[in-house]
């Protein structure tokens, strides 16, 4: 069997032997590099989406921590005021003695957030003093009056009472034998509790979902403006509902809590550490979500937030159409190289195969030595020139790129008249200010190529803001924010200009570290990167805009002098006003 395998392989053509030879020497490692570099890839973005989700939510949770630790100091603070402490030996009947209104007025004039204040006779369960008529009727038989009533403040589950979405804060009030008589108990609107939950959401983007669970793993809170969604993630046990309902746990006019299917989930919230990620699908879209979940410090609640993988691992796709057309790009050259080699190959089929395992590498300057013999001499010369050629073809392979990129920047600036030619002018000012510097032919001309590519992200902002003449609102600015970053992942793709990212992406830091999207600071700036700011700059202020003319020379020189040190690196603006100078002397 093996023998008679052995026999066709040798009957085919030397030039499908080479064929097949030289494609395996440059395919499979491809595929191969492909396929570890998309798992290497993969790997990282879940790593660092994970990593985030858990700082975040950290901070989200610690918020909410500190706000509901305030409310409580508040409720404190009303708990041991002088008047209320008397009130507790001898609770006047209805509204309270005069002094006590006076005293909860003022607390609620000088604690806008508190909406109103009740105080809960404990061994009766029932109001007794009361700034509200419409809420507080139930607070007796809560389980947070119940904690109150043991001498600890307590926080209430947000509650729908009376229509209102609230939050009650409590504290023991104690007569003067010391005893635990009342509860002073304090109300805040739920809003305020949502919001660090609708502010995550939109950090993360559409499809991410923020939410607060309780102990016993019902969601009391959302990220969106449904507010409250008194939705467990999976069936609560009849007593414990029971118990919950009896109670008035979640306020008054819940009657039934909702039950879902996510049993995993449940488990892995009512278990889960002070931190913790994992991933799983939601029947919103049937997508896989990476949660991030953060225990809320003194509190049994859980922060969770949830992204879709697809918002942050579709870069993955594109990685595998560059790797795919990689691969389809080789294997032509690769074909046309065996096939060429092939018509002038006879004995010296080792040096040409070790030759071309060389080049399947990716070193081009191998050549075949001299042979001093008219069939093997041909050989070597064809040989060369074949590897020049593939060299040239990867050259313009590179240049192709880099002009379908520099397209694209001349169809943004086709868009926008007024930055029309900014490209190039940046360009020339970013060139001479490198050689100015004493930066060699190499670096120079790297700094060419991120001048003619730094602004390729603003493709993607839309012509409502690129060319709005007004004043941009903080959300169209922060789009405006995102061009630098956009930037370099389209260049970080064309895998040859990769070294030029750092200075495409950071053209945007200052020197003082309160540029962006790093907000890096001083010589952190890499050098190509502060080189274009003062080249970019300089540009935009003497360029009209759509949101106002342009400044005359020596003012952007003054804005220059006055932002050395600050916005921009003192060293390069002095170069740069040398250039400036110079040429605007030789022009007289």
């Amino acid at each position: 069997m093996v023998k008679r395998l052995m026999v066709q392989v040798r009957s085919l053509p030397l030039s499908v032997k080479m064929m097949v030879t030289m494609l395996t020497l440059s395919l499979v490692p491809l595929f191969v590099a492909g396929y570890f570099v998309q798992k290497t890839a993969y790997n990282l973005m879940l790593e660092n989406k994970r990593s985030d989700l858990i700082t975040h939510t950290g901070e989200v949770a610690n918020t909410l921590s500190r706000e509901i630790e305030n409310h409580l100091a508040e409720a404190a603070a009303i708990a041991g005021n002088k008047v209320v402490r008397q009130y507790a030996d001898n609770p006047a009947p209805g509204d309270g003695s005069g002094k006590m209104v006076t005293t909860v007025n003022a607390f609620l004039t000088m604690h806008a957030e508190i909406k109103s204040i009740f105080f809960v006779d404990l061994d009766s369960g029932k109001v007794i003093f009361s700034t509200s008529d419409n809420l507080g009727q139930y607070l007796g038989n809560r389980s947070f009056i119940k904690q109150t009533a043991t001498g600890v403040k307590c926080t209430s589950a947000p509650s729908r009472d009376g229509g209102k979405d609230v939050i009650y804060y409590s504290a023991p009030v104690t007569n003067s034998q010391n005893r635990v008589v009342m509860a002073a108990v304090s109300t805040v609107a739920a809003e305020s509790f949502w919001e660090p939950l609708q502010e995550d959401s939109k950090f993360r983007g559409p499809g991410s979902v923020a939410i607060i669970t309780d102990e016993y793993g019902v969601r009391i809170g959302h990220g969106s403006d449904r507010g409250m969604i008194y939705k467990a993630w999976a069936p609560l046990p009849r007593e414990t509902v029971t118990a919950l309902l009896d109670e008035q746990h979640y306020g008054a006019d819940i009657t039934e809590i909702e039950a879902t299917d996510y049993p995993e989930i449940m488990a892995i919230i009512l278990g889960a550490r002070t931190t913790q990620t994992f991933t799983s699908q939601l029947d919103m879209s049937g997508e896989t979500y990476e949660f991030g979940i953060s225990k809320i410090p003194g509190k049994q609640w859980t922060v969770m937030t949830a992204v879709p993988h697809s918002s942050f691992l579709g870069a993955l796709d594109a990685l595998r159409k560059g790797m795919m057309v990689i691969i389809i790009v080789t294997a032509l050259i690769v074909t046309g190289v065996t096939l060429i080699a092939s018509r002038f190959v006879s004995k010296p089929i080792r040096l040409l195969v070790s030759s071309a395992q060389q080049m399947a590498d990716g070193d081009f300057t191998v050549r075949v030595p001299p042979i001093y013999d008219r069939e093997l001499g041909c050989l070597s010369d064809e040989f060369n020139k074949m590897r020049a050629k593939v060299a040239e073809t990867y050259s313009e392979l590179e240049q192709g790129y880099l002009d379908m990129a520099k397209a694209l920047i001349a169809s943004l600036e086709a868009r926008d008249h007024y930055t029309a030619g900014h490209t190039e002018r940046v360009g020339q000012y970013a060139v001479t200010l490198a050689r100015k510097l004493g930066l060699d032919d190499e670096e120079t001309m790297k700094i060419k190529k991120a001048a003619d590519l730094h602004d390729i992200g603003k493709v993607g902002v839309s012509d409502s803001i690129l060319l709005k003449p007004g004043k941009l609102s903080p959300e169209e600015f922060a789009e405006i924010k995102r061009h630098p970053g956009k930037s370099g992942e389209i260049v970080r793709y064309l895998g040859f200009l990769r070294d030029i990212v750092p200075a495409i992406e950071g053209h945007h830091e200052r020197y003082d570290g309160k540029g962006y999207p790093r907000g890096l600071r001083g010589k952190n700036v890499p050098l190509g990167a502060r080189i274009l700011a003062v080249a970019d700059a300089y540009d935009a202020m003497t360029t009209k805009r759509a949101y106002r003319d342009a400044l005359s020379h020596e003012v952007a020189i003054r804005n220059l002098k006055e932002g050395a040190g600050g916005q921009w690196d003192p060293h390069i603006v002095a170069a740069f006003l040398e250039i400036i100078e110079t040429e605007r002397g030789e022009g007289q």
